[in-house]
């Protein structure tokens, strides 16, 4: 009898602490009161940019709001590529965020032929703000409107350069190419200082950019913008068409947005006070200075309208990636 007592406790003791083992795995997220410990925001570009000067001020109103700090960490590398891989491979409780973009989230999906995670796990929290871009040109180049470059480029085949520092700039060089049937060499840029340096100098001659400094280099007479790739004309030159206005229509739209993203399972309710709390921040006048300071305009939109946006210009970038040409990485 002794034995079999001994037996039984044994046994209970095994499944208690299996029990235990699994519910600690299990444990669920305290919804309630999170955030109780510091959230990592992953910023997949190198330091010193808008991007990462725009997440640091998100960063810093969410310290404020939520009374944790926000660690943010650099993770550069392959277009965005791989920080968002890291955050998507992180446990889905709301403590690892990551900036994300229309170059990193929408455009690097349909150039890359493989991708450090799948871009399904990619929850959005929110859109926040957007920017376009604008075709400029050295100033010492003989044109005036977009007309005229088109008219430059065509007759000297091969001869003019074209930057291009991100995935979007590339698209837009070759729909460019593409819709004007046009012979020029595309050149590669470490970033989009190198390229309008380039631009500048006249080692390149035309360049679609989202620049901050467009105002100001425009005002010095440094570069000269020819047309705006969107619907609308930017908020940064409002005296410069649009493409449509400039008579091509059909040309892409090229406008691109900045958004916050966690890993898909993060529980509904933190997702949404994220959410909350961003909107809210966006809204702030003296954010909402800064983010036109660096050439974006403030957005808001919930994390429905966030994964709508995000799945319409995946599948209207892989569209404009397969019908201009670019290649796949």
């Amino acid at each position: 009898m002794r034995h079999t007592w001994k037996r039984l406790c044994k046994g209970v003791a095994t499944v208690a602490i299996v029990s235990s083992a699994a519910a600690a795995v299990a444990a669920p997220v305290d919804n309630a009161n999170y955030p109780q410990r510091p959230i990592t925001f992953v910023v997949p570009f190198p330091p010193g940019g808008p991007t990462d000067a725009i997440s640091r001020v998100i960063a810093e109103q969410l310290r404020q709001s939520l009374g944790q700090p926000i660690i943010v960490s650099n993770k550069a590398g392959a277009g965005g590529n791989i920080g968002v891989g890291e955050v998507m491979r992180s446990t889905p409780d709301g403590y690892t965020i990551t900036l994300i973009t229309t170059t990193s989230s929408a455009i690097n999906p349909a150039i890359f032929s493989q991708l450090p995670y799948d871009p399904d796990d990619v929850q959005p929290i929110s859109i926040f703000a957007s920017t376009d871009y604008v075709l400029v040109v050295n100033p010492q180049l003989p044109v005036g409107s977009l007309d005229q470059l088109i008219e430059l480029i065509r007759a000297h085949p091969g001869k003019y350069n074209l930057p291009y520092a991100s995935a979007t700039s590339q698209v837009g060089n070759a729909a460019f190419r593409q819709a004007f049937d046009l012979a020029f060499v595309d050149v590669p840029y470490k970033g989009d200082i190198n390229a309008l340096t380039a631009i500048m100098s006249g080692e390149a001659h035309a360049y679609f950019t989202s620049s901050p400094r467009l105002t100001s280099l425009a005002a010095d007479g440094r570069i000269k913008p020819l047309a705006t790739a969107a619907s609308k004309r930017s908020p940064q030159l409002p005296d410069i068409p649009t493409f449509a206005e400039a008579g091509y229509p059909d040309f892409i739209d090229m406008n691109a947005w900045l958004g916050v993203a966690t890993v898909r399972g993060t529980p509904e309710a933190i997702v949404h006070r994220l959410n909350n709390e961003i909107q809210r921040i966006v809204a702030l006048p003296e954010v909402a200075t800064q983010l036109a300071a660096m050439g974006f305009h403030p957005m808001s939109t919930t994390p429905l309208e966030a994964s709508q946006r995000l799945k319409h210009d995946r599948n209207r970038w892989l569209t404009l990636v397969k019908e201009s040409g670019v290649t796949l990485h």
